[in-house]
């Protein structure tokens, strides 16, 4: 089983969705089954070379001052905090992140890629470290297992800059516009939906006449910019009361998007339980009765051939 997550080493969000994700991953029973790959990801790809604080950041680049800025970093930290995390914000210095993510390319080359991820985060989070500076990412690298010499060699030269780039533009055309970004839900639903459409192909050809009008009714039920705290628990019709949340929540999709709010803003959005679990389960079981159809289809297709 394949997970890819995009994700910027100066995302507070993606450090905290990352030990949520290991978390959940740990109390998986086929965990061992599982492949992590990271992809890169940059919040500022003009950002500068030159280390800053991010207070001062906040301060110059977004108009955050002050109390504002105190409550921020007071809100991050309890929510790191929760998941077993110590983050310093007072003192991380934020600055350009595509050597950074060149370090991390160099490392899965090496079969180091989660030791490195995990490194910067904390480097960056925990430390204060510039993480923007090549000779702080020679040291890192080093501490992780790689060769410092090649990390050097590697940095002064574009190597893996073709990988950082070709991971952004891939991001770009998911429509991936803030991180982390997790692939597995989104990949089962599609795969188990692709499964039922194909078979349906094959037994009744003018199906692919309906494919347009069912696209266009998933699109319209599924909440790309309505999160469902914005949906009523309960409506009222003709005396009848309705769960509208949880009815609204049987598209597969729904608790997917909500979870990638819950995962990018953590404790500024309250996921809605129920709703995502409808999610999982609604896309384990488009897989299963997928692959059983699919199955089936396949076999009648070729008693008849």
């Amino acid at each position: 089983m394949q997970v890819e997550i995009w994700s910027d080493v100066v995302c507070a969000w993606c450090y905290i969705g990352k030990r949520r994700f290991e978390q959940a991953l740990g109390s998986f029973a086929g965990r061992a089954a599982v492949e992590v790959t990271w992809r890169s990801f940059e919040l500022d790809p003009e950002g500068s070379s030159e280390p800053i604080l991010l207070t001062q950041l906040l301060a110059e680049k977004y108009d955050i001052h002050g109390e504002q800025a105190v409550e921020r970093h007071a809100r991050t930290t309890s929510t790191a905090a929760g998941v077993g995390l110590e983050l310093h914000l007072e003192r991380a210095l934020s600055g350009n992140t595509f050597d950074a993510h060149r370090v991390i390319h160099l490392a899965r080359a090496h079969g180091l890629q989660a030791a490195a991820q995990e490194r910067l985060f904390g480097a960056y989070f925990s430390e204060g470290l510039p993480i923007s500076d090549r000779d702080t990412l020679v040291e890192l690298a080093r501490s992780v297992g790689l060769d410092a010499e090649e990390a050097r060699a590697m940095l002064e030269s574009d190597r893996f800059a073709a990988e950082v780039r070709d991971d952004e533009l891939t991001a770009a055309r998911f429509g991936i516009h803030g991180v982390p970004f997790f692939v597995l839900l989104t990949f089962g639903a599609s795969f188990g939906a692709g499964l039922w459409v194909s078979a349906l192909m094959v037994k009744y050809r003018d199906f692919r006449f309906i494919i347009p009008f069912v696209v266009q009714f998933g699109l319209y039920t599924t909440p790309v910019f309505k999160m469902t705290s914005g949906i009523p628990e309960h409506w009222v019709w003709h005396g009848y009361d309705i769960p509208a949340r949880l009815l609204f929540s049987m598209n597969p999709i729904v608790g997917i998007v909500d979870g990638f709010r819950w995962c990018i803003l953590g404790g500024q959005h309250v996921i809605y339980w129920p709703g995502f679990t409808i999610s999982v389960v609604g896309v384990v079981l488009l897989i299963w009765t997928g692959l059983w159809y699919f199955r089936k289809t396949e076999r009648k297709f070729a008693d008849l051939i």
